[in-house]
């Protein structure tokens, strides 16, 4: 296990690209922070920057409600429970 690194969760869906998300915040972690980031995901990732692609299906899918101002807004699917398993998928001690 690697002493102190990143670990970033993107799962896409229908309007929203977390991974390439996940692609931008790691180049920045490694410029800025010095830190290796590894990412769990249910995609395939063509980018070298994660030093892990951790792959994990999540089935859990919730609606959350996206706001784009004050007065628009639409309800997309959201999964986000393979987050209470990052001490289980982790790479790193820190």
């Amino acid at each position: 296990m690697t002493s102190q690194g990143i670990l970033v969760f993107a799962f896409n869906n229908s309007q929203i690209d977390y991974i390439s998300q996940a692609i931008d915040l790691a180049k920045r972690a490694k410029k800025f922070l010095n830190l290796p980031v590894s990412v769990v995901t249910d995609s395939s990732i063509e980018d070298d920057v994660f030093e892990h692609v951790i792959p994990c299906n999540t089935n859990f899918i919730t609606d959350k409600r996206y706001y784009d101002g004050v007065f628009s807004n639409k309800n997309l699917k959201f999964r986000n429970d393979a987050r209470t398993h990052a001490y289980e998928l982790t790479p790193y001690n820190e």
